[in-house]
């Protein structure tokens, strides 16, 4: 039964940010379109049919579908949810036009704007997602504060690149190419793809910090999956010292980090 109440949990949960995720992608697409009068007959949260409906002083019909799997906005001479353009609706609205230009202002259509505009409304969609990625980050790194990784060197390994560029013991790893270390596991991966590349490596040691270039060795590894695999070493090992920890930073700082 906990099972079964944690994979409910996981569903829900699920939905649920998905419902969020979509909504704000979608208010991207409305808000531009909305900018620039376009005309928009439903905003809904879901597929399949309405639980929930209302529509506002605007017309737009702003519902909550049966299947929460995503959601859609859909312009005047849409064909569905897709924003296909439903060719035998745009002719008919462009003859009304033509029979009483005071009928069905061509303007107001999705379809029938100028391109740049069409496109600045489809780009806003995506746009908002990145929008509220950089404001959780944010949030995030404002509440708990921003992770930093100390990497020490514990180990230099025998006649590999690092003792021969004069990496040692105790060094500690500040950046790699001018990128500061933020997780061990970035910093291998970055090496790892690196055999035979030069890469400058900055350490400090009680209180001297300096550059030193290292050429990662192509090494034979055995992957996750038990297989074999090259990639690029320098013949170190993390010592006494080596940790993860948050640092604090301000609401103007966490918004670069976001």
């Amino acid at each position: 039964m906990m099972g079964i109440g944690l994979i409910l949990l996981a569903a829900i949960s699920f939905l649920l940010v998905l419902s969020f995720l979509v909504f704000f992608h979608e208010l991207g697409h409305y808000s531009v379109a909305r900018f620039f009068g376009i005309a928009v007959e439903r905003f809904s949260i879901g597929f399949g049919k309405p639980i929930f409906r209302w529509t506002s002083k605007a017309g737009v019909d702003w519902t909550i579908s049966r299947i929460p799997l995503g959601g859609y906005v859909k312009f005047a001479g849409d064909h569905g949810a897709a924003s296909a353009p439903d060719v035998e609706k745009l002719a008919e609205i462009r003859e009304t036009y033509e029979n009483d230009p005071n009928s069905a202002p061509l303007e107001d259509i999705f379809h029938f704007r100028p391109v740049w505009q069409r496109a600045l409304v489809v780009l806003a969609g995506p746009i908002a997602n990145f929008i509220l990625a950089i404001v959780v980050f944010a949030g995030l790194g404002a509440s708990y504060g921003k992770q930093t990784f100390t990497w020490v060197v514990g180990e230099v390994i025998e006649g590999m690149p690092a003792e021969a560029a004069g990496i040692q013991t105790g060094d500690v790893i500040l950046e790699v190419d001018g990128k500061a270390v933020e997780s061990l596991s970035d910093i291998i991966g970055y090496i790892s793809l690196r055999s035979g590349t030069p890469i400058v490596i900055t350490v400090e040691n009680e209180g001297v910090t300096r550059d030193v270039e290292v050429t990662p060795v192509r090494k034979e590894i055995r992957d996750g999956i038990g297989g074999l695999t090259e990639v690029g070493r320098i013949g170190v090992g993390t010592g006494e010292g080596t940790s993860t920890s948050l640092q604090a930073i301000t609401l103007t700082e966490a918004f670069p980090h976001g």
